[in-house]
């Protein structure tokens, strides 16, 4: 025998008009008992008419139950019989006599009902097991008699199922709910019988119940049967169909006792399970056909409706599924910030979500509302001529990979940024997607955000020159004060002469710089050795600083790739880098050690451009002067404009690179990274590198950062002109 599919889960009558005390049996009992309420005689009748094995529980406070309990103890051998009243009363003292298995006080507390439970369904499943024995007997003496007088021969004089109603009542269904009552017609009308329910487990839900049903018993929809129920194991293990004339070829007496249970619990003749690819999404049962009952020979057509329910169970599943991604993505595409615009190959706007019809009044049209289409497809040359023609060059093929400034007079005079992409489908262009942008507040901000750079880059500028040019003023007035009484003496006016000459040429120089840091050469591209153009700017340091005493190590790893760029700018940066870090040393008064290490940048296997670290050992940078190191007339030396950093900055960042600072105790780092070639924008025929603050562009240094996604109106202005 099957141990595990014995069946455990015996069914429980309550005869009781108490609905607190059947919650609370309910309660006690959980999951291992099917219960079923009789609220009358004739319900009670109904429920014990198929001489299963159970357990009946009697309220003995109904009227009319002392002279019903001997009936029951005689006629129905088949039911374990407790019943509940107060004990000392007369219906008490009746049920004692009445022979039944026991009578229970009513008021008993939680553990006590649950050990006379324990009890009753341990007696109950030794009567099953005897039924089962005493089954199997029967059928194999059936077997037997049948052989002998047939031949082993079934037939069935029925007529063929009709699928014709149930084929047209489970076309065109969108809801779950709709398509299972309406299967549950059309299993009624092609197998003619009044008596149809399905079980099934909607997406949610723990357990299986019936969700649709015809005539069924009043007791079918309160029944669960989750994943543990042993109906639901045996469905998992045997996906078969079963009718009740085929329960005899069952071996297992264990699996045909459960069978048979089932079939009575549900008043069932048949029980055809619906199975998905090895999933159990629930099963169907039906009663009897014109007074007939169903045989194997029956089998072949219930299996063609069981497959033919699966097959229209699963296209509304995969039609919800299908249905529910639609809404999500569209949800998401509504959420979105970004303008969406589809188009057909013939120009025709087919979809767009709120932030287009926001942007462009002209999509408006397209309502939505009732489902109505526009009278007046909306066209691409609707939302302007420019974006038509973006997106008709998608069509054609033409896709826009880097954004395209549009000023969209009829999107209220907006800029927008816009990218297009065709959309294809089996070689064909099924039409164009375009995304667009509105950066017109963006614009404004970055404007504003310019405007407030330049003016502190002018104030900075102010305040640095008439500090450097102060000093030297005011030694040429105190001498020149000083000249008239002191004409006379020649060594007065041999230091007079020195002294205005020296502080003239530190103005010129002053100027000099100004004008150089403001007006830098246009930057000339061609291919270089990094390693060549590290060792050509230590040279020049040294030379600048007239010191051999300065130690510079550049290490560089083999087989580098050449560099392209604006070789003059990149050494004049490292120089500049160089010489900071020689003055360092020198007023730390010692000598001056910069180590350089030039390695490769990867990506993967992949080299895609250079990284330089450029470590001293002198004092670093004060934690109070780092934050503004790369602003002008920014350092810690008494005399000195305080440029080399940002030039060596706004080369790099003009160069497509990176440059931070790592300054501690023990000295200065300088980390630069490098790509293979500048950025596309950086040409001789528009020049980005060397472009001044305050003149054409404002240093990167001085707030923006475009990996946040804002762009400089140099680059926009480039954009432009380019498309």
């Amino acid at each position: 025998m099957n141990e595990t599919l014995v069946p455990t889960r015996p069914i429980c009558i309550l005869h009781s008009e108490d609905a607190p005390l059947r919650h609370r049996l309910a309660g006690i009992l959980g999951e291992r008992a099917y219960i079923c309420h009789a609220p009358d005689q004739h319900r009670l009748e109904e429920l014990l008419a198929g001489g299963e094995p159970l357990i009946l529980i009697v309220d003995l406070r109904l009227a009319g139950i002392v002279e019903l309990l001997p009936r029951l103890s005689r006629l129905h051998l088949q039911a374990v019989i407790v019943a509940l009243g107060h004990p000392g009363s007369d219906p008490f003292h009746a049920a004692l006599e009445a022979g039944i298995y026991r009578a229970a006080d009513l008021e008993s507390g939680q553990q006590s009902l649950r050990d006379l439970f324990d009890l009753l369904i341990e007696r109950v499943g030794w009567m099953q097991e005897t039924q089962m024995l005493r089954d199997e007997l029967s059928r194999v003496q059936g077997l037997q008699q049948h052989d002998r007088h047939s031949g082993g021969r079934y037939g069935s004089t029925r007529n063929p199922l009709s699928l014709q109603h149930l084929v047209k009542a489970t076309q065109n269904l969108d809801r779950l709910e709709d398509l299972l009552a309406k299967v549950v017609e059309g299993v009624a009308s092609a197998a003619l019988v009044s008596r149809v329910g399905i079980f099934y487990r909607s997406e949610g839900e723990t357990s299986f119940r019936l969700h649709s049903g015809r005539c069924c018993l009043d007791d079918t929809a309160t029944l669960e049967f989750s994943d543990r129920d042993p109906v639901v194991r045996w469905l998992q293990r045997h996906p078969r169909l079963i009718t009740r004339a085929s329960l005899d070829h069952i071996s297992d007496p264990a699996e045909r006792a459960l069978l048979r249970r089932t079939l009575d619990m549900l008043g069932a003749e048949t029980f055809i399970p619906l199975n998905l690819r090895g999933r159990v999404l629930g099963w169907l049962f039906t009663g009897q056909t014109d007074g007939l009952p169903f045989d194997h020979s029956d089998h072949p057509e219930l299996s063609f409706l069981s497959e033919h329910v699966v097959h229209a169970l699963e296209n509304t599943l995969k039609h919800h599924e299908v249905l529910s991604q639609k809404l999500l993505g569209e949800n998401l595409l509504q959420m979105m910030p970004t303008a969406i615009i589809t188009a057909d190959p013939t120009g025709k706007i087919t979809w767009c979500n709120a932030p287009a019809e926001r942007l462009f009044p002209a999509l408006s049209r397209d309502s939505r509302a009732g489902g109505q289409r526009p009278a007046a497809p909306v066209q691409l040359e609707d939302l302007g001529s420019r974006l038509a023609g973006l997106v008709r060059d998608a069509l054609a093929g033409d896709t826009t990979h880097e954004p395209c400034f549009v000023d969209a007079a009829l999107a209220g005079g907006r800029t927008l940024v816009v990218r297009t992409r065709q959309l294809t489908g089996g070689g064909k262009c099924l039409g164009a997607v375009a995304l667009v942008d509105d950066i017109t507040d963006q614009v404004y901000a970055d404007t504003q955000l310019e405007q407030l750079e330049r003016t502190r880059f002018w104030r900075e500028l102010a305040a640095g020159l008439s500090h450097e040019i102060r000093n030297p003023l005011v030694a040429i007035k105190t001498f020149t004060q000083l000249l008239p009484s002191r004409y006379t003496d020649e060594e007065f006016r041999h230091e007079f002469k020195e002294m205005v000459t020296r502080e003239l040429n530190r103005l010129d120089g002053i100027v000099s710089q100004i004008e150089g840091f403001a007006h830098p050469a246009v930057g000339v591209l061609d291919r270089a050795d990094l390693a060549t153009l590290l060792q050509e700017a230590a040279e020049g340091a040294r030379t600048m600083t007239e010191t051999l005493n300065a130690q510079i190590k550049v290490q560089a790893d083999e087989d580098l790739p050449a560099w392209y760029g604006d070789r003059k700018a990149l050494t004049q940066c490292f120089q500049h880098l160089f010489v900071n870090s020689i003055e360092a040393a020198v007023r730390m008064q010692t000598r001056a050690l910069i180590r350089v290490r030039l390695m490769a940048h990867r990506a993967g296997h992949e080299t895609i451009g250079f990284k330089l670290a450029i470590v001293d050992n002198g004092s670093g940078i004060s934690d109070d002067i780092l934050p503004g190191a790369f602003s002008p007339f920014c350092s810690s030396k008494a005399q000195g404009l305080g440029l080399g950093l940002p030039i060596a900055q706004r080369v790099v960042l003009d160069h497509g690179g990176k440059i931070d600072l790592d300054s501690g105790s023990m000295g200065l780092c300088v980390n630069i990274t490098l790509p293979l070639e500048p950025p596309a924008a950086a040409s001789p025929a528009a020049p980005l590198l060397g472009q001044a603050p305050g003149v054409n562009a404002l240093p990167e240094s001085a707030g923006r950062d475009n990996e946040r996604g804002l762009l400089p109106n140099a680059y926009r202005a480039q954009l432009r002109a380019r498309n």
